[in-house]
């Protein structure tokens, strides 16, 4: 194989890769300086238009329905053999 050919794909090569790594660079500066300029933004606008804090869920009150223990307490003896 010609080596001045095989030369020339090898720095073909390379220079593709530091446009694609130098690319990928450029994207992610930007989109970190893009996502500061954006925080910024939101915190100031957060000022006029504030979250609403979500109200507290009632805390369920105790049933004194022992309906779900009882059916508990007959599926484990069930299961247990019964009357042996």
């Amino acid at each position: 194989m010609n080596t001045e050919l095989l030369l020339q794909n090898f720095n073909t090569g390379v220079v593709i890769t530091f446009i694609g790594m130098a690319t990928v660079l450029f994207f992610l500066t930007l989109m970190i300086f893009v996502m500061r300029i954006m925080e910024k933004i939101i915190f100031q606008l957060n000022k006029f238009f504030p979250e609403e804090i979500p109200a507290e869920p009632k805390k369920k009150v105790k049933n004194n329905d022992e309906s779900e223990l009882a059916a508990a307490i007959a599926i484990a003896f069930a299961q247990s053999g019964g009357n042996k």
